[in-house]
């Protein structure tokens, strides 16, 4: 979900909303913000309650709300609202990440930790790998669907310097075919995010620093 759809994040706000590179970038900020401010909350909520549970669940269910409202922008959205769709996306991402990683450690007997830490990495790794060519071939699909046959773009890449080369009308025209490209991505990162709340439903919580057997309901 995550890197599924931050993938295509910056190619919004360059060719959507017409941002510079380095601009686009500092948009990105306020996830990192959310990013690290929910990974420090969700270490400390573990290491004094011994608990989990709870925040894989507030974590999809945050990447879920905040990818629903990515999925709504289009090119005259304001900035704000960017930023606090994408700070709701990185509070969310930030519950989930240390928390997976404790929770299959905790899970497993202390000589299986080495291989349980590895397949977890690897599984992350191979499901945004997939998300990325996914997500990037809907993209190219529905992008030339929306421009069209008399629409050619003559280079390879799009971006803020071949856009400014561009005629206005062409350029407001890319602009919404980027949103109408864009958008369903944003919507199965939310069915994404449904599918780990599912589990994260059923994920067995074993009190930290207890013996792997020791069950809390």
């Amino acid at each position: 979900a995550m890197l599924g759809a931050l993938t295509f994040v910056p190619i919004f706000l360059q060719i959507a909303q017409g941002f510079s590179p380095t601009a686009s970038g500092l948009m990105m900020v306020p996830m990192t913000v959310g990013i690290l401010s929910a990974s420090t909350y969700a270490g400390r909520h573990m290491g004094r309650t011994g608990r989990y549970r709870i925040l894989p669940m507030f974590g999809m269910a945050a990447l879920g709300l905040g990818a629903a409202a990515l999925a709504t922008l289009d090119a005259s959205s304001p900035s704000w609202r960017f930023v606090l769709s994408i700070l709701v996306f990185g509070l969310g991402t930030g519950s989930i990440f240390p928390v997976v990683t404790t929770a299959v450690q905790n899970a497993v007997p202390r000589p299986l930790l080495g291989t349980a830490t590895a397949a977890g990495v690897m599984f992350r790794q191979i499901g945004g790998s997939l998300a990325v060519a996914v997500f990037g071939a809907l993209f190219a699909t529905r992008l030339a669907s929306a421009l069209g046959p008399e629409v050619s773009l003559q280079a390879g890449e799009i971006g803020p310097q071949s856009m400014a080369k561009m005629p206005a009308e062409l350029r407001g025209q890319l602009a919404d075919a980027t949103t109408h490209a864009i958008s369903p991505i944003f919507w199965w990162v939310v069915a994404l995010a449904v599918v780990g709340f599912a589990f994260a439903l059923i994920l067995r919580e074993d009190l930290l620093n207890q013996p792997a057997g020791r069950t809390v309901e």
